[in-house]
């Protein structure tokens, strides 16, 4: 069976907007998988994945809560996780190309003084060091031997990477070859400007760590320790309600607050654990695209810190529940 034929079937659901920003994000991770296979096999996947964890929930006989969320969470994660895949691949590619451009754009300034024409220039400056960015240059070498413009084929090479820096560079040599100016001090100017725009957006890196610092240890660590805090004084208090109606602790009872002697209204231990969790995952989803805006300058940046991120609050609020309630039961004892 041509699963291939099946994927590009099955992507026919998907909204044109979505094919549309998949293919873009694609093009700018240097994917060469044509984008409708892998959004119907994303669908695909989804579909039997969710359908598993649904009839999973339903012979383990989970609770009703449960059985609602996990299959709505596998219905959001398995896009989330590959639309952040292609992201962060794009990205990636994308800083690549920024840190390889200045060197690019003086290699071919230096042609351009040696006599040669731009097309011939920017065709001898594609090098393998460059790496993703060399073969930008052979896509716009090949597109203006081709007959094609060489300002529409930039502006393509501008669509095709995820990086303003690399978008206003390109955009400063349009201009310059459609004014007729001296393109080799154009390029090496570009160039200067480009290099100037990286070392401010590491002085800003730089500078902005004590902030970094601070969403850290406050998404990782306070908020885990005050959430296992919460958690377990809510369980300590109902294991006290119930030991009040075999023991005479009236008095005891009604002096913890919010809790007396009335039990019937207090709120389950288990809502705020699960409260708490939920709470701690998306206090970390959001620390990682704050720190992405203060250190890159796009949010997107910091969605490689989130799994590090969830992983350490969720271990270390996990770590001091249980270590809090060991604790009490042995002061109790």
């Amino acid at each position: 069976m041509n699963f291939n034929k099946l994927y590009l079937k099955i992507s026919m659901l998907a909204p044109k907007k979505t094919v549309k920003l998949i293919s873009t994000l694609m093009e700018q991770g240097g994917f060469t998988l044509n984008p409708r296979i892998l959004i119907g096999f994303t669908i695909y996947l989804t579909f039997f994945a969710t359908l598993t964890v649904i009839f999973t929930t339903q012979l383990l006989s989970l609770n009703p809560t449960l059985q609602t969320l996990l299959p709505l969470a596998t219905l959001i994660a398995i896009p989330g996780l590959l639309y952040t895949l292609i992201i962060i691949t794009a990205d990636n590619r994308a800083r690549k190309i920024e840190e390889l451009l200045p060197d690019a754009l003086d290699i071919i300034a230096a042609n351009i003084k040696a006599g040669m024409t731009l097309e011939n220039a920017i065709w001898l400056a594609a090098r393998p060091e460059f790496g993703p960015l060399r073969d930008e240059i052979k896509k716009v070498s090949a597109d203006t031997f081709g007959g094609k413009p060489i300002e529409d084929n930039l502006q393509k090479m501008s669509e095709r990477i995820r990086s303003e820096t690399t978008k206003r560079a390109i955009q400063l040599i349009q201009e310059g070859i459609r004014l007729g100016g001296e393109m080799s001090k154009l390029l090496e100017e570009v160039a200067e400007d480009t290099r100037n725009t990286q070392m401010l957006k590491k002085q800003i890196s730089t500078s902005t760590i004590t902030y970094t610092l601070f969403i850290i240890f406050a998404a990782t660590i306070m908020a885990p320790l005050l959430f296992s805090i919460s958690t377990t004084y809510s369980q300590l208090s109902k294991n006290l309600a119930g030991m009040a109606n075999t023991r005479n602790t009236g008095n005891l009872i009604q002096n913890i607050p919010f809790l007396g002697n009335n039990t019937t209204n207090t709120i389950n231990p288990n809502d705020i654990f699960n409260f708490a969790l939920e709470s701690i995952i998306i206090t970390n989803l959001l620390a990682g695209f704050i720190i992405g805006q203060i250190k890159y300058g796009k949010a997107t940046r910091g969605l490689p810190y989130t799994p590090i991120l969830l992983i350490t609050s969720i271990t270390i609020f996990l770590v001091a529940q249980q270590t809090l309630q060991i604790l009490i039961q042995n002061l109790i004892k």
